[in-house]
């Protein structure tokens, strides 16, 4: 009895260290599940199209996976793709690019502008719009777009020719008479791929004389760099001087306009009355060069006349033929041998044989 009874404890040692490693693994699944699904966080944008994406492709942030697409599906204007991606908080302006890495591997999900930079927050129940969500050119739509190119190209207009066959015909027309001139350069340039040491050495000896160039201007920096500082302000006053200039041409514009009208309308006028006038200045001209003469007496006579003029009457010098025989002094008085001061009746009366 005891021997069965120490080999059925024996066997249920096994049984229960079984069943505890079991029970170990399934709590840690769940409690591995649990925690997943608290830290995964749902993401949902909608775009034109999804065209290279499948479900279960990565969702990335900067290249690195974050998450990973649950479901794709299409609505009616849109394909509807929700995304699980860990536990983060995403920016209010964050957009959905759908990305292919090359023609030959499946598509991805790049979420774009993500960092919240303290700003606000991506709701979890919002959507990512249309407007804010991108996919790439399909090799389709590209080799559409080339079809569609040469379709315009080969199509006819109006006229019956195609925009290929005139744009030909307008680089015949450009070309034509080009022959001998490209020639000419086909030839030129063979002939310098023929000797490329000429053509090395010509390079040399260029790149010798602007070492030379540098040298000068390395040992004379001091004269140059004080030349350039002064030719500065005499820039600036060449601009001044070129802005006052300006100034004077646009009024000298304005004035040319009532200037021509005066020489064309009223200068002709103008020069018949100088013409006019010339005989009138001539005779002042004439009359004031006689008259200078005469003005140049004046003083003379108008001396003479107010030694003449005394106490109200006409007064002369006179040298009478004898002595002043007069009683009266006050009528004649001698001034010298040959002299008597009279007045003038007195002295025509004298002369005629008269008394006083």
């Amino acid at each position: 009895m005891r021997t069965d009874s120490a080999a059925a404890r024996g066997r249920a040692v096994p049984a229960l260290l079984i069943i505890a490693v079991v029970a170990t693994v399934v709590t840690t699944a769940a409690a591995a599940t649990q925690w997943n699904r608290r830290q995964a966080q749902p993401v949902c944008a909608l775009f034109d199209t999804t065209f290279g994406l499948y479900t279960d492709a990565p969702v990335t942030i900067r290249g690195v996976a974050v998450g990973r697409v649950r479901h794709i599906v299409p609505e009616r204007d849109h394909v509807r793709v929700e995304m699980t991606i860990d536990q983060r908080p995403l920016s209010e302006k964050t957009r959905a690019v759908v990305v292919n890495a090359s023609l030959l591997t499946d598509r991805r999900v790049e979420l774009v502008d993500s960092e919240t930079h303290g700003g606000a927050e991506l709701p979890a129940d919002r959507c990512l719009p249309p407007d804010r969500t991108r996919t790439p050119v399909s090799v389709a739509d590209a080799l559409g777009s080339f079809s569609r190119v040469a379709d315009e190209l080969t199509r006819p207009g109006p006229d019956g020719a195609t925009p290929l066959s005139a744009l030909l015909a307008g680089a015949d027309r450009e070309l034509d008479g080009l022959g001998p001139e490209l020639d000419q350069q086909m030839r030129a340039l063979s002939r310098l791929l023929a000797a490329p040491d000429a053509f090395a050495g010509e390079i040399g000896e260029l790149i010798d004389r602007s070492a030379e160039l540098s040298r000068f201007v390395t040992d004379e920096w001091a004269d140059i760099k004080t030349s350039m500082i002064t030719f500065g302000p005499g820039l600036e006053l060449l601009e001044s001087t070129l802005v006052i200039v300006k100034v004077l041409v646009g009024k000298l514009a304005f004035a040319l306009g009532p200037l021509d009208r005066a020489f064309d309308h009223h200068f002709p006028y103008l020069m018949d009355a100088i013409e006019q006038s010339i005989p009138l200045v001539t005779l002042a001209r004439t009359g004031a060069e006689n008259s200078h003469d005469l003005l140049a007496t004046v003083p003379g006579v108008i001396t003479m006349l107010q030694n003449m003029i005394r106490d109200g009457g006409l007064t002369l010098d006179y040298r009478p033929p004898a002595q002043c025989a007069a009683a009266d002094p006050g009528l004649c008085a001698m001034l010298g041998t040959n002299a008597a001061r009279m007045p003038l009746p007195l002295a025509v009366l004298a002369t005629v044989g008269g008394t006083p």
